[in-house]
Formats: C-alpha cells, structure tokens, sequence
C-alpha cells in the first residue's frame, strides 16, 4: 500500500531539481502541492487536474511549474524571453480527434470503440474520448489560464489535423511565434527534464516544412462540440465549477466507455454539472474543494444513472 504522507514528505524536503507529477487524476493535485512546498524543486507537471482542480492555488508558484503538456510546453518555450503585456493571444491548437468534421446527427449513435481511434496520439481511454469531446481542449484552456496568468479572453484554440504545431503565441505587435515538432510526447519531457538547458535528442530530427505535408488550421466547431464554451463559463464562475466541470466529465466518460450513456450525453452532463448549485461555490481551501467534489460525484450518479452510494 502507498505510504502518500511519506511520499509528500520526501517531496517536500527532498533534494531534488525536478520533480516530476503524472498521476492520472485530480488526485494529482496532493501531489503537486506538497512538491510545490519543496523551495529548490521545478515541477514537471503531466497532469491536467492539477490546475483544473485547484490553479488558484498553485498559480503563485507558476514561476516553479514547467508544463509537460505538448501545447503548454510548446507556450512555455514561445513566452521564454517574453513579457507577459507583450502577449496578443495564446493559441493551443488540437486535431480535431475522431469526429472532426462530425455534425451531431452523425455523432448521436457513436460507439466508444470509435471514439477510442485517435488520428494521431496513442493515448489512455478517457484522454482519447476527451479528444473527441475536445474536453481535452477545454481543460488545456482552463490549465492555460493558471500557468500563464493570462485572461481567458486571451486564449484561442485552432484545429491543426497535422498535430505539427504544438501551440502558438500572437504578440502586440501582429508577430506569430510557433513550437513545431514531431508528434512525440518524449520531446516535452525531455525538453521539462533538462530545463533552462536542453538536451540532444537525434531521434527527433525531422524538417516538417520541407517535402512534408501543408499545415493547415482551422477554428473549432463549438456548437457541435460545445466544451470550449464550459471551459469558459466555468473560468468565469470560478471557484469549484472547474473542479465540478473535470469530474463530471471523468464520469460521464466511464460511464460512456460502459455503454451506459451515449456520446452526446457526455455535453448534457458537463452541462448540467455548472448549473448546479455546488459550481457557484467559492472554497477557502483545496481540502473544502476536496469534499465539495466527492459529495458532487455522488450526486452525479444518483442524478444520472439511479444509484446512490453511501458515504
């Protein structure tokens, strides 16, 4: 059994440079806390709940915390040297998952096996059904805003099918800058493991922009795929809605993945979770947080599937 105050103890006090946090799941925020308490230590963070569940208290560590997210990490690297008031937008680009293209009609009898096929990423079950919701995308949203400290209105996301460009930085000025490479997961780690330096990595080497295909762009269809839109509305709320919106995904995905519930039925439940009254609360602290979501899961299965599990 996992010894979790040891484990926070040893992050804490340990004398490390980098630690790195890959738990699936906002239980990934403990972890990131206690990591961020250790004064000498960059995280190197691969877990989106982190900031979705708790980014108000994480972002006055923002300067200790090195994104591992291909998108993030491709606008870490374009914002290095940068100052935060010369920055336009910030573009996180997706490709479009399985469905891109998709109308809702055509998405109604959509069967998970489907919603597993990613075009391009090899990923776990609820990340890849988070492509074809793009929840992934709402969520990067949501993390853009903690890691970066800028307004939501500032943040865009394209759709890139060649998954090439990682991410791009429009500054005040009308100049473009991009981080371009292989769809390869290994590049931001490595690029999280060795910062400020980076290290040699021949496998990588690959010129996307001569004798490659065209890269192309363009904007999301956010009335088919309406996350995008949460993301915000849930930013806006602040507070637990950012929290109450990832776990109401996290089940609704499970949920779909067991053929209980279809496709579309994975936006009524997001939906629904930022009309309820525990999304306009505003908890002093991550362990207030913490009951305010376990006590929202229970009422999202009651309220859906008819089964009320007992404290």
């Amino acid at each position: 059994m996992l010894d979790t105050e040891g484990l926070y103890q040893k992050l804490q006090k340990g004398e490390v440079d980098v630690i790195l946090n890959s738990i699936v799941g906002s239980a990934g925020f403990w972890a990131s806390w206690h990591a961020l308490q250790n004064p000498h230590a960059y995280l190197a963070l691969a877990n989106k709940e982190t900031l979705v569940f708790g980014g108000q208290w994480l972002a006055p560590y923002r300067h200790r915390l090195i994104p591992v997210d291909s998108e993030h990490s491709a606008l870490f690297q374009c914002l290095r040297g940068e100052t935060q008031d010369s920055v336009e937008k910030l573009i996180l680009t997706a490709s479009g998952g399985p469905f891109r293209g998709k109308t809702r009609l055509e998405l109604q009898s959509v069967h998970p096996s489907e919603a597993l096929i990613h075009p391009v990423w090899k990923m776990g079950p609820r990340i890849t059904v988070d492509s074809a919701t793009l929840m992934n995308k709402a969520l990067e949203l949501i993390e853009a805003y903690w890691l970066f400290g800028v307004p939501v209105e500032k943040i865009e996301v394209w759709v890139h099918p060649q998954c090439i460009v990682h991410s791009l930085v429009l500054f005040r000025d009308g100049t473009f800058k991009a981080q371009l490479g292989l769809p390869d997961m290994r590049l931001p780690i490595l690029y999280a493991l060795s910062y400020p330096d980076r290290f040699s990595f021949s496998e990588s080497r690959w010129n996307p922009l001569v004798g490659g295909s065209p890269l192309t762009f363009e904007p999301v269809d956010e009335e088919t795929f309406p996350t995008l839109g949460l993301a915000r509305l849930a930013l806006h709320k602040g507070g637990a809605a950012p929290a109450l919106l990832n776990a109401a995904d996290e089940m609704a995905v499970e949920a779909f993945l067991r053929g209980q519930i279809r496709f579309l039925d994975i936006f009524k439940w997001l939906e629904w979770s930022l009309e309820q009254p525990e999304a306009g609360l505003q908890p002093e602290n991550p362990e207030e947080l913490e009951e305010i979501e376990y006590e929202f899961r229970r009422k999202v299965v009651s309220h859906f599937l008819g089964i009320y599990y007992a404290k």
